[in-house]
């Protein structure tokens, strides 16, 4: 360690001694976090190239699973959305008639 990296390390210390403990603790994360990041030690891993024939494959596999999931919800989906058309008419139909809206009823 060089003259200077030592003068900086006694600074560091120095604050320490004023850091509650829990921020002592995460000076600690930090340092280890620095040289884990800086090492030339650990292996680096490239990304894994994936080919346009692995990645037509995925599209289409999550496409035929899209279709199956939104058609199996397809009808609970329809339902619930003719009981929310049910209420919000209901409740119109009782704030009209609440100010004195009639309705007619016509048959066939």
């Amino acid at each position: 360690m060089s003259a200077e990296a030592n003068v900086v390390v006694q600074a560091i210390v120095s604050e320490l001694a004023n850091l509650p403990d829990e921020k002592i603790v995460e000076v600690l994360d930090f340092v280890r976090f620095l040289r884990v990041r800086y090492s030339t030690n650990i292996k680096r891993y490239a990304p894994r190239v994936v080919n346009e024939e692995q990645w037509t494959e995925l599209y289409t596999d999550s496409a035929e699973e899209d279709i199956l999931l939104a058609e199996a919800g397809l009808e609970d989906y329809a339902a619930g959305l003719a009981r929310e058309d049910y209420a919000i008419l209901g409740r119109r139909r009782a704030e009209h008639r609440g100010a004195g809206v009639k309705y007619e009823t016509h048959s066939g």
